[in-house]
């Protein structure tokens, strides 16, 4: 691996004339292009007057930070603006953060990590992240670990996480650690405190963005989640207040519900889930869970938990099936339904499953047993009422696409809950943003599902859209789209994060098949 140090740039004695020179220069004009390009003669004020040129301003920048006589401190809040703002014009962002980084003096280089810490979790810059961690593997500032893990957890679909410069950057800061083991310690003590008051609109809890986008990160380079179950074993690692919780509850998951959070996402779910375990439905799935065999419990999921407490309860005899037995089940209730299948398609849908028999494959145990489960909701009766009255509505609302989630009652019966999306979160007919609150409840919900029912005969768009496979991989739960085929019939698909999707068939308005409940 290139060490980071080597790939620093380093400016040449000619370069140094060069810029001399074209300071001179600028800082001689007369503006002479125009009245808005004209000097003030002040370096400080021109470097940031947006009006001026970029070498203008480049040569303003060096000029008032070369000056004998200025007070650097004062010229750092300025250039972290710059640098800080996605709106100044590259060059000058560069500049300012060289200039930045470069300042050897003891309060500059204490406000330099201050800046790194700050700005690095949030910069999509990587020559810039990558100056950033030149300066912090110099210094030997391992505490900014925390800052380039929030960096690499962004995940970057045209770049692959062993190129990241992020990860080069890890493995300098922690030498001799492997990745898994270095973003391990992140999540369970990232040591970044918080930032306003609490119960505050200016709060920010940054050891929980910390914690939150490890998870992410580990997520992404342990997608089998084995790395972490071994990591998080392990009793020699440092943890805060709070990580010892998590971790105890992340271990519990595993031991009684046995799920590995996949992502930051999911990871609160389970939090969410081990907070309100002095109820039943913790002891009702954990004893549920200790009945499967190996091939039944073989990559179970979050989503997969709540099909699995129902159906130890009211749908017994599946419970000893093994998978073949299972998808039996499921094939001989779809052989004789309508499917639609989705026409409109986009480079990102290109060849995704869209049937069982295409999906088959894809789909653990556990996700067979919960497109079963659904497919029972769906057939019953007072759910596919209160779906179509949604759905009606929905459509006559032509400022969102409508969703929410079906539960399964104290009683054992299937509810289907609305929760239409905000005002700020209504981006158009074709478009569902799940508000915060349906997020929070929908921890021990079966599914979460939304219409695409934005005209009666909408078939063109039956299934999911590219959109809704991204929502399915960042909030993992099991997901529904329901698409109008026409006034009376709506087309039932169940979609996973992999990404696949099954086709459960056309639903009449008046039920035809309740009894395959």
């Amino acid at each position: 691996m290139e060490p980071i140090a080597a790939r620093a740039v380093v400016f040449s004695p000619v370069k140094a004339i060069v810029l001399v020179l074209v300071t001179a220069l600028a800082l001689s004009a007369s503006g002479c292009s125009g009245g808005n390009r004209k000097l003030s003669g002040d370096p400080l004020t021109d470097f940031q007057n947006p009006e001026l040129r970029t070498p203008q301003r480049l040569a303003a920048m060096r000029a008032a930070w070369d000056d004998p006589g200025a007070n650097r401190s004062a010229i750092r809040g300025p250039l972290k603006e710059l640098a800080w703002s996605d709106q100044t014009p590259r060059e000058i962002r560069h500049q300012a953060v060289d200039l930045l980084l470069g300042d050897d003096s003891r309060t500059g280089q204490a406000d330099t990590f201050w800046f790194i810490q700050s700005r690095v979790p949030t910069e999509r810059d990587y020559e810039i992240v990558r100056k950033m961690g030149v300066k912090a593997v110099a210094q030997s500032w391992s505490d900014l670990t925390p800052a380039f893990v929030r960096s690499y957890a962004i995940a970057d679909t045209n770049i692959p996480d062993g190129q990241r410069v992020e990860k080069a950057i890890l493995e300098s800061l922690n030498p001799d650690q492997p990745l898994a083991l270095i973003v391990s310690r992140v999540f369970l003590n990232p040591q970044q405190g918080s930032l306003g008051t609490p119960g505050a609109n200016n709060y920010i809890d940054l050891d929980a963005k910390a914690r939150e986008a490890a998870w992410d990160l580990l997520a992404r380079i342990d997608p089998s989640g084995e790395a972490r179950r071994d990591v998080l074993a392990r009793g020699d690692l440092p943890t805060d207040e709070q990580g010892a919780r998590v971790l105890a509850d992340i271990r519990r998951g595993i031991r009684e519900l046995g799920v590995v959070p996949r992502n930051g996402e999911e990871l609160r779910w389970l939090l969410a889930l081990a907070a309100e375990r002095s109820g039943g439905w913790w002891s009702q799935t954990a004893l549920a869970v200790a009945q499967l065999t190996q091939e039944q419990a073989a990559g179970l999921k979050l989503r997969n938990l709540e099909a699995l407490r129902w159906a130890s309860i009211y749908r017994e005899t599946w419970m000893r099936d093994d998978r073949a037995q299972l998808e039996g089940r499921l094939r001989a209730r779809l052989a004789d339904r309508e499917v639609t299948l989705r026409r409109a398609d986009s480079p990102e849908l290109r060849g995704v499953p869209q049937t069982l028999e295409q999906a088959a494959d894809l789909l653990s145990w556990g996700d067979v047993l919960s497109v079963l489960a659904v497919d029972v909701a769906l057939h019953d009766p007072a759910v596919t009422s209160r779906l179509f009255e949604q759905v009606d509505m929905d459509r006559a609302d032509e400022t969102t696409e409508y969703g929410g989630l079906i539960f399964v009652d104290s009683q054992g019966r299937f509810v289907a809950q609305l929760y239409p999306p905000r005002p700020q979160h209504r981006k158009g007919d074709d478009q569902f943003v799940a508000s915060s609150d349906m997020i929070e409840q929908s921890v021990r919900a079966l599914a979460m599902y939304h219409f695409h029912a934005m005209r009666e005969r909408n078939s063109r768009f039956a299934g999911p859209s590219a959109e809704d496979y991204a929502n399915a991989r960042t909030f993992g739960r099991l997901s529904i789209v329901l698409t109008s085929i026409n006034k009376d019939e709506l087309n039932a698909d169940v979609y996973f994060d992999t990404p696949a999707s099954v086709d459960l068939g056309q639903r009449p308005r008046t039920p035809a098949f309740v009894g395959q409940n």
